[in-house]
Order: structure tokens, then sequence, then C-alpha cells
């Protein structure tokens, strides 16, 4: 399983950031209530319809997993980065 890199705008809702780098996360009621979107977040289960990409430290990196059984296949993982503004490399 390869792990994909993506930089995402602080704010950016978290399916917005998947859907960005290519991976497709279930959802059902987008409130946060049935936990039909929880992925791991660097190793803490939580619900993707209710986060944001936060202001991360320079270098550092977030660990976003989706199982298998929340995705439309496999188990994905993609490592983000935040930025204020443009596009980091």
């Amino acid at each position: 399983d390869a792990n994909i890199r993506v930089s995402a705008p602080v704010g950016q809702k978290f399916e917005d950031t998947a859907r960005e780098a290519g991976v497709e996360i279930q959802y059902k009621c987008k409130k946060g209530e049935c936990g039909t979107c929880e992925i791991r977040v660097d190793g803490k289960w939580t619900r993707t319809c209710q986060l944001t990409v936060p202001s991360l430290p320079k270098g550092e990196i977030l660990r976003v997993t989706v199982p298998a059984n929340k995705g439309p296949k496999k188990s994905s993982t993609f490592l983000f980065t935040s930025f204020f503004c443009g596009r980091c490399g």
C-alpha cells in the first residue's frame, strides 16, 4: 500500500483533501452521528465529516489512514501537510 502525499490549505474540509488525493471515503449522515466516515488520523479514530485541515508546523505531516471497510476496495494512506497560501512542494 503506497503512501499518497498531498498539501492542503488550513481550514479545508478533510473530505475535500482526501478527494484531491484520490482517496474515496464513504459518508452517510455528514453530521458526525453515524460513524460511517471514521478514519485514523495519526493513530486516532475520528470522523472525517467533522474535520478540517489544522495548521501544522513546517515539516510536520499528518498520517491519514482510510480502512478498507470505509473506502472503495482497500485501505489507503495519505500524508499531508498544511499551508496558508500557495502550494507546498
